[in-house]
């Protein structure tokens, strides 16, 4: 049994509609099983889920610094979603603080249960051990230790090989693998490539993983991987 999941930042649940469009259509995106996105708010979330005519839930600990409106993830899937669990991340940056999560939500995909796990860690402007214990509190965290094949994906704002291998470590209690290309451009800024997005599993096998570079609904480009249950 294979499973597709995609992680997209869509910046503050903005373009809303070219992002629908290109999840719906671009076959890479349109096959997923589960969307992880981040960035969004209670508003932008259901927009996105209508559009999919999917299922969703959405997750917030604080509002965004700059809309106003609640500032979280989301899971999006047309299986079945269980009840949702919102993990507080520690520490922001002293300039520009955000206050971030993770979360969790069972998805029983064909009757097999995958917890999908939505997060976003804090800017580069928070220090690389700030971002990097902020990983390992949602790894310490039960819902992302359940027993069923395990599923996390985000921004985690970690670009350079040392600050990618920082949350590789300190999601590896938790068992999790990074299954994406940490040197493939998931993010542009002032001309400069850079990798912020990740997806990590436990519990299946990554069959395929890649980038969607012609997305142009958001500042971040989409990011799949395919799985195997068996």
């Amino acid at each position: 049994m294979r499973v597709r999941v995609v992680s997209w930042n869509i910046e503050h649940g903005r373009n809303v509609e070219q992002a629908v469009a290109e999840l719906s259509t671009e076959p890479r995106l349109a096959s997923a099983d589960v969307v992880l996105l981040q960035e969004m708010s209670p508003e932008s979330a259901a927009a996105i889920a209508e559009g999919l005519e999917a299922d969703h839930r959405f997750g917030a600990v604080a509002d965004s610094c700059e809309t106003g409106r609640p500032f979280g993830n989301a899971v999006v899937s047309r299986w079945p979603l269980g009840e949702a669990d919102v993990i507080s991340l520690p520490l922001t940056a002293r300039s520009q603080p955000q206050p971030r999560c993770a979360v969790h939500v069972p998805v029983e995909v064909d009757g097999r249960i995958v917890n999908a796990v939505s997060i976003h860690l804090e800017t580069v402007l928070l220090s690389r051990r700030g971002r990097a214990i902020q990983a390992r509190t949602a790894a310490r965290s039960k819902s992302v230790n359940r027993v069923e094949p395990t599923v996390v994906g985000g921004d985690f704002n970690s670009a350079s090989p040392a600050a990618i291998r920082a949350i590789d470590r300190s999601l590896a209690p938790a068992r999790l693998k990074r299954v994406t290309d940490g040197r493939v451009e998931t993010f542009r800024r002032f001309g400069l490539p850079f990798t912020l997005d990740h997806l990590y599993a436990r519990g299946c096998e990554a069959l395929d993983s890649g980038v969607v570079a012609s997305a142009t609904a958001s500042d971040h480009q989409p990011i799949w991987a395919e799985f195997s249950l068996d």
